[in-house]
């Protein structure tokens, strides 16, 4: 991260320079800029067009303390979105996290990354997400241990938020599928307006201790308060990932992400979407969605080591079983696919067809980010 300093000299004299005095370096500065100069990471999508955040970080009490405000344009929505995050405490010992923004929100940020969406947004008009509006805040105290690899951060917070929805004008700009209605028009759904005040509860866990790479994540939310229409609600939202080598420099990828909530009219904000790139290809996109969620995807990867390409490398050759669905009040049955890609590098061409309900076939790009 790049500096700012709070602009201040001295000079030593010249009798000490002759002596050979050493000159110390100024003190790290307190106040900088976020990112690149002050530019954080844009992000593009079809509800918020442009997003484009610049911030700053004050650090204090020898970087134990962090307060990063910040403010993000938002094209299609011609607004300025504050926000700011406070970091209290060691990375490595018991810390604070905590924010508090006016924001475009997402359940489905789990699927691709802020890039990867954004590019596919861009250039296919593909947005794999459903957002709303969030006016509020959230808090966690994490703590953190640590062993032979073993990565583990339980944590305790809280949220509190007046969520409402947002549209999707389809008068978001892309390189392809701009006038289709499966796509960047693709309808944003609609949540109920109120405030959300909720406990949460977790963990985060990371192992590379050995040749098995794993990581996952689960957090309980349960609700405090919820307004008139909606009823209090539990919901468990896990999300995991295992890497394992097989034979030679083959290895398998399993990546599992499920959402379980008990309430019996639960906020239309807490709901998660499945359907389209990076989910079920055959399916439409974000078609199925609910409190109740369940995806599981098993990728076999196999690098054709006899051809070798400048730069590029070794393509990889990869087989895939996908299964999933989500629901309101009840999981449906799971949807199930099957399919083969050709890759180089982090992209490859993917045909993918429906094992059960006989939806089709698809031929599509995919990515793959070993995340």
């Amino acid at each position: 991260m790049r500096r700012l300093a709070i602009a201040w000299a001295f000079a030593l004299p010249a009798t000490a320079l002759a002596q050979g005095a050493v000159l110390q370096p100024d003190p790290t500065p307190v106040l900088q800029p976020a990112g690149l100069q002050g530019l954080l990471a844009p992000r593009y999508d079809r509800v918020s067009g442009l997003s484009l955040p610049v911030g700053a970080t004050l650090r204090l009490a020898s970087d134990r303390v962090v307060i990063a405000p910040a403010l993000a344009y938002r094209s299609r929505l011609g607004v300025i979105d504050p926000s700011v995050t406070l970091l209290v405490g060691d990375a490595k010992g018991v810390r604070l996290e905590a924010d508090a923004a006016r924001s475009t929100r997402t359940n489905d940020a789990w699927n691709y990354s802020d890039l990867v969406n954004s590019a596919t947004t861009l250039f296919a008009g593909n947005d794999t997400r459903n957002y709303f509006r969030s006016n509020g805040g959230e808090g966690r105290v994490f703590a953190h241990v640590e062993s032979d690899g073993l990565v583990l951060e339980p944590f305790l917070g809280g949220r509190y938020e007046r969520v409402s929805a947002i549209s999707a004008g389809g008068n978001v700009w892309s390189v392809t599928g701009r006038h289709s209605d499966e796509r960047i028009r693709r309808p944003n759904p609609l949540v109920d307006q109120g405030a959300i005040g909720s406990a949460l509860l977790g963990a985060s866990m990371r192992d590379s201790a050995g040749p098995v790479l794993s990581r996952a994540r689960i957090e309980v939310e349960r609700s405090l308060s919820t307004f008139q229409g909606t009823s209090p609600f539990t919901q468990v939202t896990l999300d995991a990932r295992v890497e394992f080598p097989t034979f030679k420099t083959q290895r398998l990828h399993v990546r599992a992400h499920a959402v379980g909530t008990v309430g019996d009219s639960v906020p239309r904000a807490r709901y998660a979407y499945l359907g389209g790139s990076g989910t079920l290809p055959v399916v439409e996109l974000e078609e199925f969605g609910g409190a109740e969620l369940l995806f599981v995807e098993s990728r076999y990867i196999i690098p054709i080591e006899s051809v070798i390409l400048p730069i590029i490398g070794v393509p990889v050759l990869t087989i895939r079983h996908i299964m999933g669905s989500a629901g309101v009040k009840s999981l449906p049955s799971l949807e199930q696919e099957v399919g083969a890609g050709i890759g180089l590098s982090v992209l490859r061409i993917d045909i993918t067809t429906d094992a059960v309900r006989k939806r089709g076939t698809k031929l599509g790009f995919g990515i793959s980010l070993n995340d």
